[in-house]
């Protein structure tokens, strides 16, 4: 059986073919939600990433107050994830994520996944992070302001260069 190329897609467009390799830009300029005013932070450092959600499982981070049971503010966080310069996937992912829901790994049910590479400016003139949850039998994105904390089971998710 002949091996397929992994294709690059624009975050959002669903891929049909089956068993395709996928690989996500992450460079290109940000879909934000319609109840986004602007993007503040948009990290396209990593340009085209290589997805798969075997690849991707483990990859979460948690600060050590988390780790502990503890709750962290969303501003301590980030600028713990800047300080120690982990690299962590932006907004077109979770864009390609919710279109592709089969790739979300497994592991990543019960936990509302931060995608910290991309920082929002709201309408309102609060700054916003997105995240992936599941939402009963389905997966959803929401946001979460950087005023306030992250509970225990509220990991960003990092680059991932293993195989």
């Amino acid at each position: 059986m002949e091996s397929k190329a992994p294709q690059i897609i624009e975050p959002g467009r669903k891929e049909t073919q089956e068993n395709a390799g996928y690989n996500i830009d992450t460079g290109v300029p940000a879909k934000i939600p319609n109840w986004a005013k602007d993007i503040k932070e948009h990290d396209t450092s990593l340009g085209v990433i290589e997805w798969s959600k075997e690849k991707y499982k483990d990859s979460l981070f948690f600060s050590p107050k988390q780790l502990a049971g503890k709750k962290v503010g969303a501003e301590e966080l980030l600028a713990l994830l800047k300080k120690q310069e982990i690299p962590v996937l932006n907004i077109n992912v979770l864009n390609f994520l919710l279109v592709n829901k089969d790739q979300i790994p497994e592991e990543w049910r019960g936990k509302k996944i931060f995608f910290w590479g991309t920082i929002i400016s709201e309408l309102g003139g609060r700054e916003s992070v997105c995240y992936l949850e599941e939402d009963g039998s389905n997966w959803i994105s929401d946001h979460h302001w950087l005023d306030h904390e992250l509970l225990s089971r509220m990991p960003a998710v990092m680059f991932s260069d293993s195989k």
